[in-house]
This record gives structure tokens, sequence and C-alpha cells, in this order.
């Protein structure tokens, strides 16, 4: 059945409560990547006491509340951390069913919510990642970039006014990869130590396979100006220190989902607008 014919509200439940639940899954993989565990292995379990957890005390967003933030068998409290990725997550997954990315404007609606679902995990993950341990694995980064190519072969393959596309995302993933390695070298080199992460340049290319060249220019702009402002800020309210190093890695993500969920249209359209009204004053 297609979704037009289903109930929007029943829709919006489901990816809500699908949401939750791969933010309790990112909430393991934040947790066990820094520390070289397995993803997989073992189950679910209180990182104080090691008391596994059952199926009740590992509902996604309930459980935290039943249990009053603490843990059932040693009652240390839970970080509200798992809640709230859980949260983050399921509002994700909720934007992504009005998501319309340009590059797939034409495509089964169908197809454009599940991996805008799957684009918006990816980047929630590596997200906390590098506000945490200020580290883009690799793992993930690739895992994104082969996503994001084989929507893009997909959608090639299925509609003629899209035989190009595939082409497109993946010359702009080793452009954007590229780029974004030399100008890693060049600010070292201007600045005297690293100004940009070797895990940037990963993302990039992961946006070049998701958002084509167009959007890639779009969201590093957008990344770089959003950055900018923030770091303004800091200085002035002496939050942040001249000199200290703040990840990229979530600026460029949250304006990759930005740029996806709107389009590329609307960005521009806002960027010129504001131009103008620059201008005039």
């Amino acid at each position: 059945m297609d979704i037009v014919f289903m109930p929007v509200l029943v829709v919006l439940i489901f990816l809500a409560c699908i949401g939750a639940c791969i933010g309790s899954f990112i909430n393991v993989i934040v947790w066990r990547m820094p520390r070289g565990e397995s993803i997989v292995f073992p189950g679910s379990h209180c990182i104080k006491c090691n008391h596994f957890l059952s199926w009740f005390d590992n509902i996604p967003f309930i459980s935290f509340f039943l249990l009053k933030g603490r843990c059932r068998n040693c009652g240390e409290p839970i970080s509200f951390r798992y809640p709230l990725i859980e949260l983050i997550c399921a509002l994700l997954f909720l934007i992504s069913y009005f998501s319309t990315p340009s590059s797939y404007l034409l495509g089964t609606q169908w197809l454009v919510i599940i991996f805008s679902c799957i684009l918006a995990s990816i980047l929630l993950s590596l997200t906390i990642l590098d506000i945490n341990y200020f580290w883009l694995p690799e793992s993930i980064c690739r895992f994104g970039v082969f996503c994001g190519l084989l929507l893009s072969f997909i959608f090639s393959l299925n509609l003629e006014e899209n035989s190009s596309l595939f082409a497109e995302h993946f010359f702009a993933s080793i452009l954007g990869y590229f780029s974004f390695s030399l100008l890693s070298k060049v600010a070292k080199k201007i600045l005297g130590k690293p100004a940009l992460g070797k895990g940037d340049a990963k993302l990039v290319a992961l946006i070049g396979s998701w958002l084509g060249f167009y959007g890639l220019c779009l969201t590093v702009y957008l990344a770089f100006i959003a950055s900018g402002i923030l770091v303004t800020i800091g200085l002035f309210l002496k939050r942040i220190k001249f000199g200290e190093y703040l990840p990229f890695g979530p600026f460029l993500s949250i304006c990759t989902f930005l740029v996806w969920s709107l389009g590329n249209y609307f960005w521009y359209s806002k960027i010129i607008a504001f131009g103008n009204l620059f201008l005039r004053t």
C-alpha cells in the first residue's frame, strides 16, 4: 500500500517508535565504539554493576521514567543522555517523513523516508562522537558513503531523468574528500597547527554521496557560517577561548540534515534574500 493511502498519524507514530529504538542502539554505539567494545555483544547492561537488562527495563524512553532514572539492580543513577538521544532520534525520524531532498523529488516517497532515517541515524551518531571524543569513525563514514551512493544508484536505474545521478554523487563524494583534505593541509600550514581533522574530510565525502555537488557546496558553506557565528558569540561571552579546538563535524552533520530535509532551493533562496538585504543596508 502506498504511503499516501495510509493515515499520516499512524505513519508518524510508527516512525517515532522506530526512531526511539534506533536512538537506543545509537546509545550503545557512542558508548562502546570509543572503548573498542562490540556493539552487538554482550546485550544491554548497567555500566555500573553489569546487570543485564530485561526487555521491560530496556524500552526506549519509557523505561527510564518507570525506573525513575535508576538501575533496578544497583540503584545507581542512569544518565539522562540515554532518553535524550532516543527522543532526538525519534524527532529526526518524524522530520524525515517531510524531507524533500533536491536530488530525489521525483522518487518513491517510502524509499526517500527510509533513507532519510538512515541518514539521520548516521549523522546523529557522528555528531555525538565528535562532540564527546573529537572522533568521526571511518567505519561509520564509509557506511554512510555506501548508503548514499546506493540510494543514488537505485534512482539512476529507475528514473531516466536521474540517469546521471549516481555519477554526480560519486564524483561529489571524491571531490569533497580530496578538497577538504587539501584545505586541512593548507590550514595547518598557515596556522601552524591542525585546524580540520582527517575525519572531517571523510564526513564531507559522505555528504557528497548523499547531496551531490550543489548540496555539498551549500552544506559546507552553511557549516562554516554557523560555526563562525557560534565561535564569535562564544568568544564575546568568554565561553570559548581563542585558539580552542572545536569539533566541526556537528556543524557539518546538522547542516547536512537541514539541506537534505528542506532542499537546495530553500537555502539558496534564503542566502540570496539575505545577501540582497545586506546590500541594501
